[in-house]
């Protein structure tokens, strides 16, 4: 038995050679290592797949208008329908987008307003609110009292100053002063509480007519000294309330034939008259003034006058009213109603 060199272990162990072969001829020892970092062609590819599946993720910037960015904009959906989606969605906000051969999409035209009347030194600066805000300053909250004065007449006491409002339309009149109310409709109110035509008729500031005895029912249930609208839900004061009449006026439909009258006016003045009437007016127009109190927004009455044709009317009426319904519940209010003359 030959020596054991001094190299080798002790007996009965066996260690492979370090010098990677294999005498069994193994394919695992004979195929080289590879190295831990992948190779550049594959790390080319990688890269590349990489690039081209973050090209498919949706797009966050908005597109360019004139087009400028309708490739990657329809790479980012996948179907022809979200194309089409696009391309209306192009056509519709670009300002002259070429839509073919000689052709422009001139769509946005459509959304041209003229700038409301009176705005011109209101506005600002080319943000993203100045439209919004030409609006808001324009807009003008909803007033019952002036939308009142500007479709009724009034018939007010002679002992007050009226100057201003032969100035001024929109200058309110005081309601203290206000005696009767003439409304011109094209079909007579109803009371909203009875449902009939008003007996003693009776309106609110607000503008809404009622029956004298049912407005006084109405405000009888309540604690306080004043109540709710029932249309509206404004304040009710059985103080404010004012003697209405209302006069029904023809309503033309196509087909009819109207026919228009001249009118004069003149500068500073804002009663108008027919010119074949024409009168210099220099003073406000009387109730007894037959002739031209139906062109007068303001009619001066004294205080007879008030008496006959105001009140005594209205007393006549009521006392109609007690006769037919004398053995009702609602004969009271009645009552209370004639007391209040």
């Amino acid at each position: 038995q030959p020596p054991r060199s001094a190299s080798a272990g002790p007996a009965g162990e066996s260690k492979p050679k370090s010098d990677g072969k294999n005498s069994s001829g193994s394919k695992r020892f004979n195929r080289k290592r590879e190295p831990s970092y992948p190779k550049n062609e594959n790390f080319s590819n990688q890269s590349r797949r990489s690039n081209s599946q973050k090209s498919k993720t949706f797009n966050k910037m908005p597109p360019q208008r004139g087009g400028g960015s309708s490739k990657v904009f329809s790479s980012s959906f996948n179907g022809g329908r979200r194309d089409e989606v696009a391309e209306a969605q192009r056509a519709e906000f670009s300002p002259a987008q070429f839509s073919g051969p000689k052709k422009i999409n001139l769509n946005h035209l459509l959304n041209f307003t003229f700038e409301p009347r009176g705005q011109a030194g209101h506005f600002e600066g080319g943000g993203h609110g100045s439209w919004g805000k030409r609006n808001k300053w324009g807009h003008k909250p909803f007033n019952k009292e002036l939308f009142l004065q500007a479709n009724c007449q009034f018939v007010v006491s002679e002992d007050q100053d009226y100057t201003v409002h032969f100035a001024d339309p929109d200058t309110l009149v005081n309601w203290d002063f206000v005696e009767q109310v003439r409304i011109c409709s094209h079909e007579v109110p109803s009371c909203p509480i009875c449902l009939y035509p008003p007996t003693a008729a009776k309106i609110t500031r607000c503008g809404h007519i009622f029956c004298w005895a049912c407005i006084l029912h109405y405000l009888s249930l309540s604690e306080k000294t004043w109540s709710k609208c029932p249309i509206c839900y404004s304040s009710v004061h059985k103080k404010d309330l004012k003697s209405v009449v209302a006069t029904e006026s023809r309503q033309y439909v196509v087909g009819d034939t109207i026919t228009m009258q001249l009118m004069k006016r003149e500068k500073g003045v804002l009663l108008a008259l027919p010119k074949s009437k024409w009168m210099n007016v220099d003073h406000p127009i009387h109730l007894g003034d037959e002739q031209h109190s139906q062109y007068s927004k303001l009619l001066l009455a004294s205080k007879e006058q008030v008496l006959h044709r105001v009140v005594q009317e209205e007393k006549v009426a009521l006392e109609q009213q007690l006769a037919e319904e004398k053995h009702t519940p609602e004969s009271c209010f009645i009552e209370a109603a004639i007391q209040e003359l």
